[in-house]
C-alpha cells in the first residue's frame, strides 16, 4: 500500500508537470513582454516629462517678460520682486498668460493705491501701518495694526493721566495746608 501510495503520488506529480508546463511556457512570455512594455512606458513617460518640463520653462520666460513688462518701470519695483509676485500656479498648463498678466496689473495697481491711502494718513502710526501692509499687502492687517497703535496710545494717556492725579493726591495729602 505504501508504494502503490508513493506510485499514485508520484504520477499526480507527474502529471502536474505535465500540464503545468505550457503555463510555464507561457507565464516566462508574458513576463518577458510586461518587461517590454514597462520599458516602453517608462521612456515615453520620461519624454512626456521632458516635453512638460520644456514647456515650463519656456512658460516661465514668458511670465518674466510679463513681470519686466510691468513692474519694470514701476517705482515699487523693490517693493513687488519677482519672488513676491510670482506662483507656481503660473507655469501650469491651463493658466493663460493673458490672466498672468491681468493678476500683476491689478496686483500693482492695488499695490500703489493702498499706499497712497497709507501715505495719505496723516496719523502718527503711518510707519507701522506701512511695515505691517508690507509683508504681505494686506490693507485690513494694516488699519488694525493703527487700530492696536491708538488703542495703546489712547490706554497708556488714560493711565499716565490717572497716574498724575493719584501723584497730585498724595502731594497735597503729604503737604499741609497753610492755615493761619
Amino acid at each position: 500500500l505504501n508504494k502503490f501510495s508513493k506510485a499514485l503520488n508520484d504520477g499526480k506529480k507527474d502529471v502536474k508537470k505535465m500540464m503545468l508546463e505550457p503555463y510555464s511556457v507561457f507565464e516566462g512570455q508574458v513576463k518577458e513582454l510586461i518587461a517590454i512594455v514597462d520599458e516602453a512606458n517608462a521612456n515615453i513617460d520620461s519624454q512626456v516629462k521632458a516635453y512638460e518640463q520644456k514647456k515650463r520653462d519656456e512658460k516661465l520666460v514668458k511670465v518674466q517678460e510679463i513681470y519686466d513688462e510691468i513692474f519694470g518701470d514701476s517705482d515699487l519695483l523693490s517693493i513687488l520682486t519677482w519672488d513676491r509676485v510670482f506662483k507656481p500656479t503660473y507655469l501650469n498648463a491651463t493658466t493663460t498668460l493673458k490672466s498672468i498678466k491681468t493678476e500683476m496689473t491689478e496686483l500693482l495697481e492695488r499695490v500703489t493705491n493702498e499706499l497712497n491711502i497709507i501715505d495719505n494718513d496723516n496719523g502718527e502710526y503711518q510707519f507701522e501701518m506701512k511695515e505691517a501692509y508690507l509683508k504681505d499687502f494686506n490693507m485690513a492687517e494694516a488699519l488694525t495694526v493703527k487700530q492696536r497703535f491708538e488703542e495703546n496710545a489712547r490706554r497708556k494717556a488714560e493711565y499716565e493721566a490717572k497716574r498724575q492725579a493719584e501723584l497730585e493726591a498724595r502731594r497735597q495729602f503729604l503737604t499741609p495746608s497753610k492755615s493761619k
